[in-house]
């Protein structure tokens, strides 16, 4: 129950739609490109940009299109299993143009993989 306060603190202050927004910029990619990409409208890119919380399908498919792994980001490093914090895990991010790939650091094992529709 504290590691859920705990997590719920941290993730208070994330809001993703605004770090969707810099990156994207950063990337160069238009709020025309980004909707396209996603299939739908430039006032939808609007609204995730104004988003606190985005939903994972959303998160994987902008991951990929944006090549930044926005669903680590959006909850905060760590990982769940069966409601239990596994832990705070040093990794390592792999774009694939079919998955995204999650790799502990120190033994290489994949932790998580996500895989483009």
């Amino acid at each position: 129950m504290k590691m859920e306060k705990e997590l719920k603190e941290k993730l208070k202050d994330i809001h993703i739609g605004k770090t969707i927004k810099k990156i994207a910029s950063e990337k160069g990619i238009s709020v025309i490109e980004l909707a396209d990409k996603l299939n739908c409208t430039r006032v939808n890119v609007y609204s995730i940009y104004k988003r606190k919380n985005i939903d994972m399908e959303t998160l994987i498919n902008l991951s990929f299109i944006l090549k930044h792994n926005f669903i680590i980001e959006q909850y905060g490093f760590f990982l769940f299993s069966d409601d239990l914090l596994l832990s705070s895990l040093r990794f390592i991010v792999e774009f694939n143009n079919d998955d995204i790939r999650i790799r502990n650091l120190e033994n290489k094992t994949v932790i998580a993989v996500f895989h483009k529709e």
